[in-house]
């Protein structure tokens, strides 16, 4: 039924965040678990703008995988805080509505929480 809890195929979980420099390109990344297998996600900017890139965060890695984890009903698990307004968007608007929407299971982000911008 919508929004109803259901056994949870699993977790996917997010390592700790990391800057990977190149000569043309520097890339932000983390460690990605998903069942048994395990990659490296990553974005990457211009060698000239990887200043900008920020650690410590896996706010970005949430939404990369928020479509697989709320498609397959696994639950979110990050090493690194998450920001308290995108923690609060989703679990209170984005995920109850897809939940009642999709007739899936209500998933649930569990991460330390973080007000810095």
């Amino acid at each position: 039924m919508a929004g109803e809890e259901r056994n949870k195929k699993g977790e996917i979980r997010i390592g700790k965040t990391y800057i990977v420099r190149e000569s043309k390109a520097s890339r932000l990344c983390a460690d990605i678990r998903i069942k048994e297998s395990s990659i490296t996600l990553w974005f990457s900017v211009d060698s000239t703008q990887d200043e900008y890139l920020c650690t410590g965060r896996a706010d970005a890695f949430v939404m990369a995988v928020f479509p697989i984890a709320i498609q397959e009903e696994y639950d979110i698990v990050c090493k690194e805080a998450v920001s308290e307004r995108l923690h609060y968007q989703l679990s209170n608007y984005m995920i109850p509505a897809l939940a009642l929407a999709g007739r899936l299971s209500l998933i649930q982000i569990h991460a330390p929480l973080t007000v810095e911008i």
